[in-house]
């Protein structure tokens, strides 16, 4: 992957004023500032510590992320739509082996077809405990979430898919 290098927001603003002329075929002559409101969540409800996504590639293959250092799969709380979250930890993909030589900002991997996460499920008796739980996502309807990378931030985002978050698991 190539790394580009950060610029300083005087160097960005020029650099969009250079791409906007090369763009428009003429000088910039107006600066329009546009402010976008985001949603984000402000608590996220835990799920354990991230051990390993497995990815369909969109370019083909099967591919399997970990070595997350850290990071924690998350869900939003209760009473909002499901959704899972990876927080924090070290969320850095090498594209290439995607099959991704020239990078967007934020790039689609492919489809999540299993999450492992490592956790402590005290209500499953027998059936829980500390270990490392595995689940397929989508699996039953075949509608898999996709993985999405932020080339910029370095951060991997699940988006869409069939499933369900219960207190046993991640279900389809």
């Amino acid at each position: 992957m190539k790394k580009r290098t950060k610029r300083n927001p005087s160097d960005e603003y020029a650099a969009a004023v250079e791409a906007s002329e090369e763009f428009h075929g003429t000088d910039v002559h107006e600066l329009i500032e546009v402010k976008t409101k985001v949603f984000e969540h402000e608590h996220l409800a835990d799920c354990g510590e991230l051990i390993s996504l497995t990815i369909a590639g969109i370019n083909g293959g099967t591919f399997t992320l970990k070595n997350f250092k850290g990071a924690r799969l998350a869900q939003a709380p209760k009473g909002f739509p499901f959704q899972l979250f990876i927080e924090g930890g070290d969320q850095e993909v090498d594209l290439e082996e995607f099959g991704i030589t020239e990078p967007h900002e934020h790039e689609v991997l492919g489809k999540l077809k299993q999450i492992k996460y490592y956790t402590t499920k005290h209500h499953l008796g027998r059936d829980g405990g500390e270990a490392n739980y595995k689940h397929k996502v989508g699996d039953l309807t075949g509608k898999l979430p996709h993985v999405i990378y932020d080339v910029m931030s370095k951060l991997l985002t699940i988006a869409g898919g069939e499933y369900t978050i219960l207190p046993e698991g991640i279900d389809n």
